[in-house]
């Protein structure tokens, strides 16, 4: 498995987002969760984007 696929697959993000998305849903406290999905969800997302975008400018 490569370095990075490992360190990410070592972590596991999904616990910290599934534990925020129940707590926003019961109303109960979510603490630092919060902060880690939305860093996780951030990064995911910019990483796509400029993945997407590197396949785009490629194929053209």
């Amino acid at each position: 498995m490569p370095p990075g696929l490992r360190q990410f697959a070592e972590y596991q993000p999904y616990t910290p987002i599934m534990e925020t998305v129940r707590g926003l849903l019961a109303g109960t406290p979510v603490g630092a969760d919060l902060v880690a999905s939305a860093a996780w969800c951030a990064g995911i997302a910019l990483a796509g984007y400029v993945w997407a975008k590197w396949k785009y400018d490629k194929q053209r």
